[in-house]
């Protein structure tokens, strides 16, 4: 067949098994073509096989020519049937027109075994049909050539088959196989004389029925008959007795049987039927020994026979397989789908190419192959359901996904979901519902990303259903991107890492199914997390814990365990022997600048509550958002992590009323974590229990501190809200067009960002300014990078991650033409020329446009996830500020520069950095909150 034979499909035509009179819209064009060829093959053997004018049991010989058609359910194996026996009957060659030997060979169509009765006979059924077929041609016409038309010929005919229904009848053929035969035992003479017929009819059965073929042929002057036998796999019972009539019968070359079906069924169908046959089951009643010996031979012979038997009934020679189309667009065949009533038509490729970057947004080349490769290589039928319920609107691009998941309900209802379920795929306890089942499917470890990957190939249609509804959920909703990364691929990570037995334990702490801010959810993350390591690390999978002021530990104490040689000099100190507690001395980064000396600073380190009681403008609201404080069998602790961040950052994009939010989110809250939760307290809205009046746990004393100085704690910053709401809007204007795998591969990434930070700055003085700030750069270089490899976009993005330094992070900005020129700030940079100090481990927080070199790229990139997260407000309270004179800031690109240039779009010049702007002690400005919170020491482990 040739290549430039195209193969059309038509969807409304396709849907039921049906014969089509053109080659084009056959599929399976190579199993024709094959088809013709061993029917042809088999022809020319007739003299060979047939045994001559009068066959007999004794000289002739006996041969399987049964055509085996080979496919999957659904492969359009009965479509083929009807449309091979159509064809037959033209007479001519399927493809080249030529009568060659068609016009000499009779179809008989389609017969269904599974549809018999249970007394009913296969080789009834066939007789049936050879003689209808006489008949039809009698009453047409008289029987053609050398006088067969008379009646002697036609009366010998029915003598032949008269004495062939008797053989069947006498030897049972045609009866309940199961029900034993009645013979009357009162009659001696009588009963022999069954058993002899029965003997006589039966030996000559098969040759009676060979010359019956044969002398039907001639009567309607052909050569040959073929039959089709189709779904007999199905049924087992049936199935096992076609199988052996096959053997026993149909033996003649002039008796073509096309047998369809699963291959693996035949094979199971015989293995049980020969495990019957060596009464397996009755294996039991045989003494230990013997039944272990008879086994042990039965399962090493079993094998042989089934291979054996096989290759008897099916000859390899003959058989045809019917491939998925995935096998012809390797051979780049060229196939199309009908449009509508018309037709124009769309290749499938580009079927593909619509579906997956118009409707499921998939925009990489290898993730279009992947999907082609799924959809292709489904059994026939499926593809046409899917092609069905897609051009039943305008194509692919307008494909409604809920009727794909009616394509791939029992996927889909496998993977634990029912239809309606997933029409509320857009909540949040949607997504615990997610996780939930796909875990139970034993999928969840690499399932969250939704990608049809997966090597037991009956979750990917499922898979791609619900990856396809989560985008376009996300497409209705930004936000739910984000909450997406918190309530499925964040815990996804912390489950593999730390929990891989305990998950319902841990996703039941986590209270992902409740409809509850994503700070909640976010918050029990850290709790999560610490629970595996407690205080021993200050650093521990994206959480940092630092230093809490108690009773037992007043500031005065505090001072002499951090400064013992200072303490030394006070006749009243005690200098401890050992330190728990290391701090980057606060009065160290604003003593260049005599500041030391016009703070007065008593106290040269803070705790959260502290440090909320020094900052005396709104930014105290602020302060607390990166922390929470865990609860863990009966000693409580405050942590930062970014994890609080991304869960207030989800929270203010799906805000109904943002200052509201923001004052809930500001509450330093209290978590037991994942093993003391039981001792803790479940509800971190309720005051912690006391048995005396004043408290007893830092947990409790921070959780008062909050409740006292909430009620006067100045409004937040007008201008601030501004901004918010209007970096709110945005977000309700963009249509976020991505497949569910970038929030999980953004949430993967960062979390081992997350974990090469502390496997890098672990022992050193990390304080939690830089900590959040390195954080934060790893959370944008994630979306940034896997953001453009979504968008299959080649921007040569460097792919290390940005664990030290913002260099790589800076780098990618440029090659993705995102950076701005500093120069724009002008005199409003944000800097405090007297601060020339900068924290060591802070230096590489610039690239200066000489280091930049050929990466700074020009041009509007369309990055609308890495833009909308990027250009938050919040963020600016919390990146490092460049310190420095104005020619350094203007002559270098910072992330905190980048970040102001982003908001500031959107504001008066200067008016974004004069809201960040920080009063401590009402006696000195700083940029934002990242100075103030290195004033933070953190717990060093043991």
């Amino acid at each position: 067949m040739s290549q430039d034979t195209p193969i059309i499909i038509n969807p409304t035509l396709s849907t039921e098994a049906r014969s089509f009179k053109n080659i084009d819209e056959v599929v399976h064009q190579d199993a024709l073509q094959a088809l013709a060829g061993i029917v042809g093959r088999i022809y020319q053997r007739i003299p060979e096989l047939d045994g001559g004018e009068h066959p007999s049991s004794f000289s002739k010989t006996r041969t399987h020519e049964t055509i085996a058609v080979f496919g999957q359910r659904g492969a359009g194996k009965s479509t083929f049937l009807l449309t091979a026996m159509d064809l037959l009957a033209n007479g001519k060659h399927p493809f080249t027109g030529n009568q060659d030997i068609f016009h000499k060979i009779q179809p008989l169509g389609v017969i269904d075994p599974t549809m018999l009765g249970n007394n009913e006979h296969i080789l009834l059924t066939i007789l049936q049909r050879i003689v209808a077929c006489v008949e039809d041609m009698r009453q047409k016409q008289s029987f053609p050539g050398h006088g067969l038309g008379e009646d002697r010929a036609y009366e010998a005919w029915r003598d032949e088959l008269l004495g062939l229904a008797k053989g069947l009848k006498i030897i049972g053929e045609g009866e309940d196989s199961g029900k034993p035969r009645e013979f009357c035992w009162d009659d001696a003479q009588f009963y022999l004389d069954q058993h002899l017929e029965a003997t006589q009819h039966g030996g000559a059965l098969e040759a009676k029925f060979h010359a019956f073929v044969q002398q039907s042929a001639k009567l309607i002057n052909k050569e040959a008959f073929v039959l089709a036998l189709d779904d007999v796999d199905i049924k087992p019972s049936t199935g096992w007795h076609v199988l052996e009539v096959i053997r026993k019968y149909l033996t003649t070359p002039r008796l073509m049987v096309l047998l369809s079906g699963d291959s693996n069924l035949y094979s199971l169908l015989i293995r049980k039927e020969q495990n019957k046959a060596f009464a397996l089951q009755e294996l039991n009643q045989l003494p230990e020994g013997l039944r272990d010996s008879y086994q042990r031979d039965i399962a090493a012979l079993l094998p042989s026979l089934e291979e054996q038997y096989l290759q008897k009934i099916f000859n390899p020679l003959n058989q045809i397989e019917l491939p998925s189309l995935g096998y012809y667009l390797a051979r780049k065949k060229q196939i199309s789908i009908v449009r509508g009533a018309g037709r124009d038509t769309d290749s499938f490729s580009d079927f593909i190419e619509q579906l997956c970057t118009q409707k499921l947004y998939l925009f990489r080349a290898d993730q279009r192959q992947q999907v082609q490769a799924l959809l292709s290589g489904l059994p026939i039928r499926s593809i046409i359901r899917i092609l069905e319920v897609a051009y039943q609107e305008e194509g692919p691009h307008k494909l409604d996904l809920f009727k794909l998941a009616s394509v791939f309900s029992t996927a889909v209802h496998r993977m634990g979901f029912s239809l309606p379920e997933l029409e509320n795929i857009g909540s949040k306890p949607a997504l615990h519902d997610l996780v939930r089942n796909l875990y139970r499917a034993g999928v969840f470890r690499q399932g969250v990303h939704l990608e049809a990957d997966q090597t037991d190939e009956k979750h990917n249609t499922a898979l791609l259903t619900l990856g396809g509804l989560y985008a376009e959920a996300v497409g209705q909703k930004p936000g739910y991107a984000l909450q997406y990364m918190l309530r499925a691929a964040l815990p996804q990570q912390i489950f593999i890492n730390y929990f891989p037995t305990r998950f319902d334990e841990l996703f039941d702490y986590l209270q992902t199914a409740r409809d509850q801010a994503d700070m909640h959810v976010s918050r029990r993350i850290t709790g999560a997390v610490r629970s595996e390591i407690g205080t021993n690390r200050p650093m521990w999978a994206g959480t940092l814990q630092v230093y809490s002021e108690s009773k037992r530990n007043e500031a005065s104490q505090l001072f002499r365990v951090l400064y013992p040689e200072q303490s030394a000099k006070d006749k009243n100190s005690d200098v401890p022997q050992a330190r728990d507690v290391e701090l980057q001395n606060f009065a160290r980064i604003t003593g260049p600048s005599g500041l030391q000396k016009n703070l007065k600073i008593k106290r040269y380190v803070n705790t959260v509550g502290s440090l909320q009681e020094s900052i005396e403008s709104w930014h105290k609201k602020c302060v607390t958002l990166p922390f929470v404080t865990l609860l863990d069998q009966g000693s409580a602790y405050p942590c930062a992590s970014i994890y609080h961040l991304l869960g207030c950052l989800s929270d203010l994009v799906s805000s109904q009323e943002l200052r509201q939010t923001f004052d809930t989110l500001s509450h330093l809250r209290t978590y037991p974590t994942l093993r003391s939760r039981d001792q803790g307290r479940e509800d971190s809205h309720r005051e912690p229990p006391k048995k005396k009046t004043k408290p007893e746990t830092e947990a409790e004393e921070v959780d008062i501190i909050n409740r006292e100085l909430f009620n006067d704690w100045p409004g937040i910053k007008e201008n601030f809200l501004v901004l918010l709401q209007t970096w709110q809007a945005k977000w309700e204007t963009v249509e976020l067009k991505y497949y569910p795998s970038l929030y999980a591969r953004i949430a993967n990434r960062l979390f081992y960002t997350l974990l090469s930070i502390e496997e890098t700055l672990q022992g050193k003085n990390v304080y939690p300014g830089t900590y959040i700030h390195r954080s934060l750069a790893a959370f944008f270089n994630a979306v940034l990078v896997e953001e453009a490899l979504a968008q299959g976009t080649n921007k040569a993005l460097d792919p290390r991650n940005p664990v030290t330094s913002d260099a790589t992070l800076i780098r990618n900005m440029a090659r993705a033409g995102l950076l701005q020129d500093a120069q724009i700030l002008g005199d409003n940079a944000p800097h405090i020329s007297q601060l020339e100090q900068f924290a060591p481990e802070m230096r590489d927080i610039t690239v200066s446009k000489d280091q930049m070199g050929d990466d700074y790229q020009e041009g509007a990139p369309n990055l609308p996830l890495f833009q909308l997260t990027f250009s938050c407000p919040l963020w600016g309270l919390f990146l490092y500020p460049p310190y420095g004179n104005l020619d350094q800031i203007l002559s270098s690109f910072s992330l905190f520069n980048q970040h102001v240039l982003q908001v500031q779009k959107d504001c008066p010049s200067g008016w974004y950095t004069d809201v960040l702007c920080v009063s401590y002690k009402g006696e000195v400005q700083f940029p934002n909150l990242y100075t103030p919170l290195q004033s933070v020491p953190i717990v060093r482990g043991d």
